[in-house]
């Protein structure tokens, strides 16, 4: 039996190991020491290709990819309450 699976994920670009986030009075859990170190295989800035890696890694593991669906939404408006 099949039956579609949608997954909405996003993507990133790798930082560097350089510096730190200054803290965020609204969320402290947000600040950092120092930013993670640059994957392997990645160089600074380089986009990281999540959704095409999670999409093989699901081929490697039998799953069937019929297609991609790109939602670009580039300047959305915060909801009002």
């Amino acid at each position: 039996m099949t039956a579609p699976f949608w997954l909405n994920i996003g993507d990133g670009y790798t930082s560097g190991n350089r510096g730190y986030r200054a803290p965020d009075k609204k969320n402290p859990a947000r600040a950092m020491d120092v930013r993670p170190d640059t994957p392997v295989g990645l160089k600074p800035k380089d986009l990281m290709g999540i959704p095409w890696r999670l999409a093989f890694a699901l081929q490697d593991d039998g799953w069937y990819l019929r297609s991609d669906i790109v939602w670009n939404k580039p300047n959305a408006m915060p909801e009002t309450q």
